[in-house]
């Protein structure tokens, strides 16, 4: 539906980590990070996406 409205759409798969959202969002310029569930009990991980999307990017990156 989103490709049909001009979107660009970028499908990462199943069991993503929400850290790799944020880096394929962040990696090609995105604004909006869709995201579907089709069990209510994969809905408590949309949470931690968006936790994820609002962590500064300092806070992601890996320590040295």
């Amino acid at each position: 539906m989103l490709e049909g409205g001009g979107f660009k759409v970028t499908d990462l798969g199943v069991d993503v980590p929400p850290e790799r959202f944020v880096e394929a969002a962040k990696g090609e310029g995105r604004t909006i990070i869709a995201l579907s569930a089709l069990l209510t009990t994969t809905m408590t991980m949309m949470k931690n996406v968006i936790t994820a999307w609002r962590r500064p990017a300092s806070a992601t990156r890996p320590r040295s």
